[in-house]
């Protein structure tokens, strides 16, 4: 089975098709993490956060927490 067939969306026929073996299941991610890395999203929410530890005892600062997703 190639094609899964959803109910259709007005005039539009919704199929998800699984044919093709080259197809990265990433490829949103990709697209976020090079806007993240145009606009430095992730660098201008982590500096909202202030980590008053001291460093000996912090595990890690705010920009790998968020970063962490992609």
């Amino acid at each position: 089975m190639n094609s899964l067939f959803f109910e259709d969306l007005g005039s539009r026929r919704v199929v998800a098709d699984f044919s093709d073996g080259h197809i990265s299941s990433d490829g949103g991610e990709l697209l976020l993490r090079q806007l993240d890395r145009s606009l430095g999203l992730t660098s201008k929410l982590a500096s909202c956060f202030s980590d008053h530890r001291t460093a000996l005892h912090s595990v890690s600062a705010a920009y790998p927490f968020f970063s962490s997703r992609s």
